[in-house]
């Protein structure tokens, strides 16, 4: 698959897939689907950016709420003001 993935690189996209066949093939069962690959790929990339997000916030580089059942992420006032005045 040539096709770019964000968050994952074109070899984890290519071991996510190995996975999935060999699964597949252990349990007496043949190949897998162009949708059930996509989902597994999906899958990953939300995984990979939750991690990423739960270690900043780990980090002290972001700050988490609840509202609504919804999370919500900003910088934290000591990042922002260390950021004022540089240049992107």
């Amino acid at each position: 698959m040539s096709e770019q993935y964000d968050y994952l690189t074109d070899d984890e996209v290519s071991r996510l897939i190995l996975s999935v066949l060999e699964m597949r093939h252990l349990t007496g069962q043949n190949g897998a689907t162009k949708a059930e690959l996509t989902e597994v790929v999906d899958w990953a990339k939300q995984v990979r950016i939750e991690h990423a997000a739960l270690d900043l916030v780990l980090d002290g580089k972001l700050l988490l709420d609840v509202r609504d059942g919804e999370m919500h992420f900003c910088l934290p006032k000591r990042l922002v003001q260390q950021g004022e005045g540089e240049s992107e």
